[in-house]
């Protein structure tokens, strides 16, 4: 047989170099139908962002009240004078501030006399200044026979002129970090509902919720709470700059989940302390007491977030619906994966033989 003429091998070779870089097209397997289908599921997804604003709430305005918060850290001192001087700092502040906190572990109790005596003396100093005083403490655990174990529990109580109104426990801990014994405490964090404002003026006050963990427990879901708490006291104390700046944006993100703020209050070298959350960024480094101011909504909204309602199977759940709605199988999928790779095979097997084009023989 004669051979191929040469004018249909050129136009052969050159439809082989005609788009040397593209990619070879891979068959479709989604309908229209799919198609829209999945811009409507992305469409969905995205509208919460439309309603989250990169900024706080204004301080003044018809259903917003102005709260004080404030951050209580006196510089370093013997930790037999510890409680004095978060008390003075308290004490400083309490004019500026309706909600005081100290850092994880401001104050040590030797004993339940001891735990008594300071909790009733800052209650005094809360009934005098109309405030909530978040006390970050240490103490001894006792056994049964109220027996000292040798470990100590770390927590938090909020003091009111009525007493403890709200105590809770860490839970979670670093090894190496904290090297006192300590065991972690079993009851999840809770809210508790304050009224603040005026007492002799009843409609001017207003309600809010506290909640609180501390340090390390951020880092762990915070799904278990019945309503949606307006401030959560975290107490936190880190070893360095990099471990604080880790910690506070744990908190951060905690409270943009929840929907809330949180007053981060860490006394531990080089610590970032400040409110987060809802559009809260600033913070300090290292100690010196300070007070910020934030905004309320009145009425209280107690709401839920879907994640504060759902936890990480929410964002699971949002993440596969577009799988779900464009009924995309498994095999289908992997079906459009091996046709893939096998048109990419060959447009490689194609570039290959372009860089060594093949002779041109004339038949004579």
């Amino acid at each position: 047989m004669g051979a191929r003429p040469q004018d249909d091998r050129d136009h052969e070779f050159e439809e082989e170099q005609s788009s040397p870089l593209s990619l070879p097209r891979v068959p479709t397997i989604w309908s229209q139908d799919h198609v829209n289908l999945l811009i409507i599921a992305l469409l969905v997804l995205a509208i919460p962002s439309a309603f989250v604003s990169p900024l706080p709430t204004a301080l003044h305005g018809e259903d917003v009240r102005d709260v004080g918060v404030a951050c209580v850290l006196p510089p370093p001192s013997n930790d037999s004078f510890a409680f004095t001087s978060f008390k003075r700092e308290t004490r400083t502040v309490a004019g500026q501030a309706h909600i005081v906190l100290w850092p994880e572990g401001a104050v040590g109790f030797d004993s339940a006399e001891d735990r008594r005596d300071k909790l009733e003396e800052m209650r005094l100093d809360a009934n005098v200044s109309g405030i909530y005083i978040g006390i970050s403490f240490t103490e001894p655990e006792l056994d049964s026979n109220r027996s000292y174990t040798g470990k100590r529990r770390n927590g938090i109580a909020i003091v009111s002129s009525d007493g403890v109104i709200l105590e809770y426990y860490k839970r979670n801990f670093i090894p190496s970090i904290d090297s006192i014994p300590q065991v972690g405490g079993q009851a999840p964090p809770s809210t508790v509902l304050i009224q603040l404002g005026t007492v002799s003026k009843p409609r001017s006050r207003w309600n809010m919720t506290l909640s609180t963990m501390i340090g390390p427990d951020f880092a762990h879901p915070f799904t278990n709470l019945d309503t949606r708490p307006t401030l959560i006291l975290g107490p936190a104390r880190t070893w360095q700059l990099h471990a604080g700046r880790v910690m506070i944006e744990m908190a951060r993100r905690r409270a943009d989940e929840l929907g809330t703020t949180v007053l981060w209050c860490d006394d531990g070298e080089a610590g970032l302390s400040g409110l987060v959350g809802q559009g809260h960024s600033g913070v300090q480094v290292g100690y010196g007491s300070w007070v910020k101011r934030m905004s309320v909504e009145v009425p209280l909204n107690e709401a839920r977030t879907p994640y504060g309602c759902m936890g990480e199977w929410g964002g699971f759940l949002a993440a596969c619906l577009p799988i779900f709605v464009t009924k995309f199988s498994l095999a289908r999928f992997l079906d459009c994966i091996d046709v893939t790779m096998a048109r990419i095979r060959n447009w490689f097997n194609r570039r290959r033989r372009n860089r060594n084009p093949r002779p041109n023989f004339v038949d004579i």
